[in-house]
């Protein structure tokens, strides 16, 4: 689904994207500080999951989630203040419920999750942007063999990895003219 509304619009004919990921703030210790990020020169920051360590649904005690919730929604909030758009797209450690909950009611932040969000740049097109992030905290294959049915993957669970070590291992070959015919 597309939101008809654009995030934001760029004057000029490039937009200037600030991608973070992989933060895991921690509930203690000293705070990611958002003046180092430099975000007053971007038109749009997209950030690409992982802003917490743990989530209160995970973590050893809910009072611990929270601790770390509550630091990754002050880290979100301060983003916020600097009035550029923020795309926060869920990871594994801040699935989509969590991510939610960091970025609830903050005018800038908005989760990108299953939806795309358009970009106009300028009078000459648009950027849009698809999120598709991380729906549970675990480890389970979200991708299975239906989603690959002409690839012979040699492992039988046919996960996405057992999926992109088969195209790896047959890329490989071909460059070193030990492949030169289709594997399927």
């Amino acid at each position: 689904m597309t939101e008809s509304k654009p995030i934001c619009r760029v004057e000029g004919p490039t937009v200037d994207l600030l991608v973070i990921s992989d933060l895991h703030l921690r509930a203690t210790g000293a705070q990611y500080p958002v003046v180092d990020l430099p975000v007053e020169t971007h038109d749009l920051v997209l950030s690409l999951g992982d802003v917490v360590d743990e989530n209160r649904e995970h973590a050893k005690s809910v009072s611990a989630g929270e601790a770390y919730e509550k630091r990754g929604r002050a880290f979100l909030e301060r983003l916020d203040e600097q009035g550029v758009p923020v795309l926060a797209v869920p990871g594994n450690h801040d699935p989509v419920d969590c991510t939610q909950r960091l970025s609830e009611g903050l005018t800038n932040v908005h989760s990108l999750h299953g939806i795309t969000r358009n970009v106009v740049v300028g009078t000459e097109w648009s950027l849009t942007i698809a999120g598709w992030g991380c729906e549970q905290f675990d480890f389970t294959p979200a991708l299975l063999s239906p989603d690959y049915p002409d690839i012979p993957v040699e492992d039988e669970a046919r996960t996405p990895d057992a999926v992109a070590s088969t195209l790896l291992r047959a890329a490989g070959e071909y460059f070193a003219g030990d492949l030169s015919e289709r594997l399927w």
